[in-house]
């Protein structure tokens, strides 16, 4: 019950010595670190993705992340609408369903998140490192509708789906996208990656799609947030 927290926190900080935080004793504790005004504020009910690119339309020349590029929100709003936009109309990704996601922080696995979430749609992240074993029964069990992977996994993915799938693999460049890696570290990535990519060509695995053909021929300035993003719906749950 709420009054045996309240005693349970409380015996808590009086053997510590000190208040602790993060463990409320009322509803909603963080209210207590935001004036009544922020508070009572009627914020639009959008989805997050919404919030988050239209905000930072605003700051577009800015620096959102830096690895050996730099991505600014500009580079963040345009690859994230065109990509929704890909998702939807060219990979018939609908409200609901979910696309395994197996890789590291790169910029364009950010923007699929947004993507993603911008149609409605759920990333499941798993581990970079599963095995392809662990990654086809995470998306048997999800019933994902396409896995987004590195372009180097081909080698131990590329049988994951076969001619008579509609699931496809959207995979992502490494080459330039990791923060801090050492110039050897980087002629030995581009090495791989110049591998898979040669490797995907000659076996012609049309379900194999890098980011860059996803996108290919969209153009964000005709493309607007609105015209992607799926209605946000109060409580809902959709996956």
């Amino acid at each position: 019950s709420d009054d045996e927290i309240i005693e349970m926190v409380t015996e808590t900080e009086e053997s510590l010595g000190k208040e602790l935080t993060g463990y409320g004793k009322q509803d909603r504790p963080y209210r207590q670190y935001f004036d009544e005004e922020v508070l009572e504020k009627d914020f639009p009910k959008e989805r997050l993705s919404t919030l988050a690119l239209k905000k930072a339309n605003e700051m577009r020349d800015n620096v959102a992340y830096r690895c050996d590029r730099l991505i600014t929100f500009g580079d963040l709003v345009d690859n994230s609408v065109e990509f929704a936009y890909a998702l939807k109309h060219k990979f018939n990704v609908e409200k609901g369903d979910i696309i395994v996601m197996c890789t590291p922080s790169v910029p364009e696995s950010i923007y699929a998140f947004f993507a993603a979430n911008l149609i409605g749609a759920t990333v499941r992240p798993i581990d970079p490192m599963s095995n392809s074993d662990a990654i086809d029964k995470c998306m048997k069990e999800s019933n994902s509708k396409h896995l987004i992977a590195l372009d180097l996994t081909y080698p131990q993915l590329k049988n994951i789906t076969d001619a008579d799938n509609e699931r496809k693999v959207i995979y992502l460049p490494m080459k330039d996208s990791l923060p801090f890696t050492s110039l050897p570290k980087k002629s030995i990535i581009s090495l791989m990656e110049g591998i898979s990519k040669l490797r995907i060509k000659l076996d012609n695995n049309e379900n194999w799609v890098s980011f860059e053909e996803a996108i290919e021929g969209l153009q964000s300035k005709n493309i607007h947030i609105e015209d992607v993003a799926e209605p946000y719906v109060e409580n809902e749950n959709v996956a």
